[in-house]
């Protein structure tokens, strides 16, 4: 039953459904988990196309070598991936940060905002 669910209903508004029973926190990052799954599938493909290039043969016959040499390669791609994921989480990480202390910075205005004025464009603090 939850598969037939799962598979009929779009992701959106299963994370919906989900922040009735489940704590917000855990239904955020599962919606980042889902989100991240595509940057990782992109990143294989990209990996595979990469070897798929390097192992090609000239006369038009399937490339790559022996069955040591693909996992040999294929261990080299999955480390490579994990350091890239790495990498990608501690940019997004460092993004995120920076994005709260500058929310930080106008949490508490000294005053009241003069007629005209706005806060700043993309403030996920004020409107």
């Amino acid at each position: 039953m939850a598969v037939v669910l799962a598979s009929a209903t779009p992701f959106p508004e299963l994370l919906a459904a989900m922040r009735m029973r489940l704590p917000k926190l855990l239904v955020a990052v599962i919606g980042l988990m889902w989100r991240y799954l595509f940057v990782l599938v992109d990143e294989v493909l990209r990996l595979m196309r990469a070897r798929e290039a390097r192992s090609g043969q000239a006369d038009g016959s399937r490339g790559g070598g022996s069955l040591a040499w693909r996992a040999r390669v294929t261990g080299g791609m999955a480390g490579n991936l994990m350091l890239r994921s790495f990498d990608r989480s501690e940019r997004i990480y460092a993004a995120m940060a920076a994005t709260t202390e500058r929310c930080a910075a106008w949490s508490d205005p000294p005053s009241p905002v003069p007629p005209g004025l706005s806060w700043p464009a993309g403030c996920c603090c004020w409107p």
